[in-house]
């Protein structure tokens, strides 16, 4: 009947499921034989429950066919392993077993026609080669099997990754957060210093406005004093009323005079606290100065020879001068800029690293000295050969190299000799004549064993 299932132009052909087992004998053996050699193994392969009480059994029972095909028919996921084994050996199998466990696409209508093809003698032939393709289903187990390690080994590989990959995540973002702290705290500092700048340059202009006017005034006071002694001269006033006048002149133009003398005071002394305030807003910037960016000049004021009347920082009472503690008071001092010469410092605590692990760790003790006190640090290095740590954003020290042809000690003495007077300094060195020279201008020498000792202990 043509309506009816597995019915073809009038040929009817019976559904898969009418299939005789005896037609699928091969591939209920190799399912058992599959399952058996998967039960030996260190991982056992996953295999139907009801195929378990039949893996003892070298050749199935007749009985035993209908069983087994209901077992693989229930368990699609171990029917794709036996169809993925028998790819890789079809000589094991028949065609009516091999449609059976692979399934392309109309094969139950290429099933149902090799039904009416199957001859019994040829059935018993395959019968007895059974336990042959055994041996060769256990072999074809262990390949499945090995499949399915390489994908579980695969598998935790990329878990280990993605957690690797994790870790380094978090670690970049507390590394971040760090930065950003770092970078909000000196803008801070920034914002204070610039305020106080324009608050500066505020009261500048105000006393620019009173000189201004002041001068004014004297040029309207010389102009009276010039009026009145041409009426004098034209009247010819009495020596006493002449006098007088000229008294009262030259009162007012003493008075102004005088009050042009205070304003100039005050400008020079604004000018002296602008300029301070620009040398410590600039110990302040973090960057690292590069070599070709031009050192900053000595103040007239130093060039001219004048001996500096900075003081030096005073020790407590009970605290030897050279001692661990002194030179903690030292560096502690509030506003005290303290400089380091690098090299010194470096060769003494690195001797066997490279110039630029040197350099490196040598940045790294002062870094740790500025973040345990806020300690405005200056570490200077001889030569320009430091393109390493310039390409490097130091957030808590400054690091500069000497220019071409001058040695770290006289970038030192420069440095200490352009600063105002009223900011307490400190060098750290084992050179004597550097301490020599830096303490003649008040600063505070510290031996480069007591740094050493003080930022690592």
């Amino acid at each position: 009947m043509s309506g009816e299932p597995g019915a073809s132009n009038g040929d009817a052909r019976p559904p898969a499921a009418d299939v005789p087992d005896r037609l699928l004998t091969l591939a209920l053996e190799f399912a058992v034989g599959i399952a058996a050699a998967g039960a030996k193994l260190r991982a056992p392969l996953a295999f139907p429950v009801a195929l378990k009480p039949l893996l003892k059994f070298q050749k199935l029972p007749a009985s035993a066919l209908a069983k087994v095909r209901a077992a693989v028919d229930g368990d699609d996921a171990f029917r794709r392993k036996l169809a993925r084994a028998a790819a890789a050996a079809p000589e094991l199998l028949d065609d009516a077993s091999m449609l059976w466990l692979t399934r392309p696409e109309g094969w139950e209508q290429q099933l149902a026609g090799l039904v009416g093809e199957a001859d019994p003698n040829d059935l018993a032939a395959e019968l007895r080669r059974s336990e042959r393709r055994r041996e060769a289903a256990e072999g074809a187990a262990h390949r499945v099997l090995a499949e399915s390690v390489a994908l579980r080994a695969e598998l935790e590989r990329r878990s280990d990754v993605s957690t690797t990959a994790s870790q380094e995540i978090d670690r970049l973002k507390k590394e971040a957060a760090t930065a950003r702290t770092e970078v909000e705290r000196h803008q801070a500092a920034m914002r204070k210093v610039n305020d106080q700048l324009q608050a500066a340059r505020n009261e500048l202009a105000e006393l620019a406005g009173a000189r201004d006017a002041a001068l004014a005034r004297a040029a309207e006071a010389e102009r009276l004093r010039d009026e009145v002694l041409a009426a004098r001269a034209a009247a010819g006033p009495t020596e006493a009323a002449a006098q007088s006048t000229e008294r009262a002149v030259l009162a007012g133009a003493a008075a102004v005079a005088d009050e042009l003398d205070a304003q100039s005071r005050l400008a020079r002394q604004l000018v002296g606290d602008l300029d301070r305030l620009a040398r410590r807003l600039h110990h302040l910037e973090p960057a690292v100065r590069t070599p070709n960016v031009p050192e900053r000049p000595v103040s007239r004021r130093k060039q001219s020879g004048r001996s500096s009347q900075r003081q030096p920082i005073g020790v407590p009472g009970g605290l030897y001068g050279s001692s661990l503690a002194a030179a903690e008071h030292v560096v502690r001092h509030p506003g005290a800029v303290v400089f380091v010469d690098g090299y010194n410092v470096a060769k003494l605590r690195f001797p066997l690293l490279e110039l630029e692990a040197q350099r490196a760790k040598c940045i790294d003790l002062c870094e740790d000295v500025a973040r345990r006190w806020g300690t405005n640090i200056v570490v200077v290095f001889d030569g320009t050969n430091g393109l390493g740590i310039a390409a490097t954003v130091r957030r808590l020290v400054r690091v500069t190299f000497s220019p071409e042809g001058v040695i770290a000690d006289d970038v030192i003495r420069r440095e200490v000799a352009a600063l105002p007077d009223d900011v307490p300094v400190v060098v750290v060195t084992n050179d004597q004549a550097v301490i020599a020279d830096v303490r003649a201008m008040g600063a505070n020498p510290v031996s480069s064993d007591r740094w050493i000792e003080l930022a690592t202990r």
